[in-house]
């Protein structure tokens, strides 16, 4: 009975498709069933070539094999219990010729065969320079595999900001040579990019990307160190360095150098050297909005280990130094409170020691507490100590970062980033008498924050819908009482014209946009300018609004006068009467009546 032959595949694996990587093993194998056969052959079809047929190996019944390459390492025959027998071929070192289709022979013509396919596997890498800085040119080098039969190649990108996208740096190529690799096939190139980073490019995130095979590297954060990080620093002194506190920088005027402290050491900007590893480090918590004339708290957290002193600092920015207006005139004593003489916190605001005494530095610090905590679990469970100062008094000379410094170089910062202008009642002046003779007046008095464009204006109801619409009064003129600069200011706007009598009973208010407040309303009563006609000189009639008060007619004008205290006016006498006195001249009036 003569035998058949079949493709198994590889060891691993029964399949007639077998894909193998760049430089790895691969082992194919031929079956031969049961039955008479001389020999069996495996060959190796080259597509790529032609479709050249390569004699690999030769496999006898007999027990003895041949090989036809050198770079077959081991031939191996396995009998089987159904009384097959399989034949493993192991060839080593696999390169992008090995790729086609291998066939295994009977001697009696009959075969069976199948593909295999070789991948180049995906493989880059980033490699930085330990700093960069804009003094000199730095470099950034890309090590990746590329498969040559793809014209993969390799490039340098970086995020862009705006749409979160990695793009071509466009930094260019100092050098590149291959590794390893065989010509046509594939190779290990290494890229090397190079330039001057400028402060620019600081916080950058770059990555290395190969084409074919498709893959990228992990990214990688450029950090710049400052050129101008030495002005003002006499020469030869240690100054920490930005982003590692087991760094130094050594500055020579105008330029440094960058130092590493020894192993496991950190930087001590305090002590100005290199100090034991597993010192203490801070993180630091801050409201990212405070409300003017509230307190603010301010945290700083210290895990265990060793410091001299923590600070508490707010860092100057440009916004913080606007300091305040100068008020146009002396503030009055009315309910509208406020005040541009708020005290900064720029600078070192308390310390910490490292036996937990504190030190306070500003006087607006009204408490500074330490206390014990421990970190939770999954954060190793060590204990932390909980540094919290409140301030009085917030204003929008807070805003800005503050930094819990510890003086081995750990800091953490955070930000203050929004004010808001507390909320005071509107003050509403008005006169004592409204007439069409004369213009009149109203003043509108209340803190506004200028940051929104926010002003005082005047209001009225709008009978018919109910709701408070712009009064069209003309301002006359608007006053700064107090205030901060580009934040807040107390607007003092007076309003005035001549109310005729269609303002009769309007009801009007004031009112301020941002922050939202309104005064109390007020309703508007106007005196008729006709209130004297037929009216005998000199004559005495009464207020049509108020019976404390009375008018003396002049012929077409008049004057209003007010009653004594504790009397009103009298029209049956014509003069002001005690209102007891009035109650018994109505009781004599009512029985002259009957």
């Amino acid at each position: 009975m003569h035998s058949h032959v079949s493709f198994v595949g590889s060891s691993s694996s029964s399949s007639s498709s077998i894909t193998a990587n760049i430089t790895s093993k691969l082992t194919i194998t031929c079956g031969v069933s049961p039955g008479s056969y001389t020999s069996v052959s495996l060959i190796h079809t080259d597509q790529d070539n032609g479709g050249v047929e390569r004699d690999l190996a030769r496999f006898y019944q007999d027990g003895t094999q041949e090989s036809f390459s050198n770079r077959i390492s081991e031939i191996e025959r396995r009998d089987l219990q159904d009384g097959s027998s399989h034949f493993d071929t192991l060839i080593t070192d696999i390169t992008c010729g090995d790729q086609g289709i291998y066939t295994c022979r009977h001697d009696n013509l009959q075969s069976a065969s199948g593909s295999v396919s070789i991948e180049v596997p995906p493989s880059v890498t980033l490699v930085p320079e330990s700093d960069y800085t804009p003094i000199i040119s730095n470099f950034i080098i890309c090590q990746g595999q590329l498969d040559l039969r793809a014209n993969g190649q390799i490039t340098l990108t970086y995020q862009d900001k705006n749409t979160g996208l990695f793009v071509d740096s466009g930094i260019p190529v100092q050098s590149s040579r291959v590794s390893e690799g065989v010509q046509g096939c594939w190779e290990r190139r290494q890229t090397t990019f190079q330039q001057v980073f400028e402060t620019s490019w600081n916080d950058t995130t770059f990555r290395c990307e190969t084409s074919a095979p498709a893959t990228v590297s992990d990214t990688f954060n450029v950090l710049v160190v400052p050129g101008d990080i030495c002005d003002g620093i006499p020469t030869t002194n240690l100054i920490p360095h930005p982003y590692n506190p087991t760094k130094y920088i050594l500055c020579f005027g105008d330029l440094y150098l960058v130092t590493q402290c020894d192993l496991d050491l950190v930087f001590s900007p305090l002590l100005s050297k290199c100090v034991k590893s597993g010192v203490a480090v801070t993180t630091i918590n801050v409201p990212t909005t405070i409300t003017t004339n509230q307190e603010m708290t301010i945290q700083c957290r210290i895990a265990d280990g060793e410091f001299l002193a923590l600070s508490l600092i707010k860092l100057e920015d440009a916004s913080s130094n606007s300091g305040s207006s100068s008020s146009s005139s002396s503030s009055s004593s009315s309910g509208v409170s406020g005040s541009s003489r708020a005290q900064s916190l720029n600078g070192e605001i308390a310390i910490l020691s490292s036996n937990l005494d504190v030190i306070t530095l500003n006087p607006r610090v009204i408490s500074a507490n330490v206390s014990r905590t421990r970190l939770a679990a999954e954060y190793g469970g060590g204990s932390v100590t909980v540094f919290d100062v409140t301030v009085s008094s917030s204003s929008c000379l807070d805003l800005g970062e503050y930094m819990c410094a510890l003086d081995n170089g750990y800091n953490a910062t955070a930000t203050v980033e929004d004010v808001i202008v507390e909320a005071q009642p509107v003050e509403l002046t008005a006169e004592k008498e409204y007439t069409p003779i004369t213009s009149n007046f109203f003043i509108c008095k209340g803190i506004v924050d200028v940051r929104s464009g926010s002003e005082v204006k005047m209001t009225r109801l709008d009978q018919s819908t109910g709701q408070y619409v712009d009064s069209g009064i003309p301002q006359d003129s608007t006053s700064i009482r107090d205030g901060i600069d580009g934040c807040w200011q107390i607007q003092q706007v007076t309003f005035s014209q001549v109310f005729d009598m269609t303002w009769n009973d309007t009801t009007l208010r004031c009112e301020i946009s941002a922050p939202a407040a309104v005064s109390e309303p007020f309703n508007l009563l106007v005196i008729p300018s006709d209130i004297c006609q037929g009216k005998p000189i000199t004559g005495r009639i009464a207020h049509p609004y108020s019976n404390s008060k009375y008018i003396v007619c002049f012929g077409d004008l008049f004057t209003i006068m007010p009653c004594v205290e504790g009397l009103t006016f009298s029209s049956f006498a014509g003069t002001a009467w005690n209102q007891e006195l009035l109650l018994l001249q109505s009781k004599l009036r009512s029985l002259l009546m009957i």
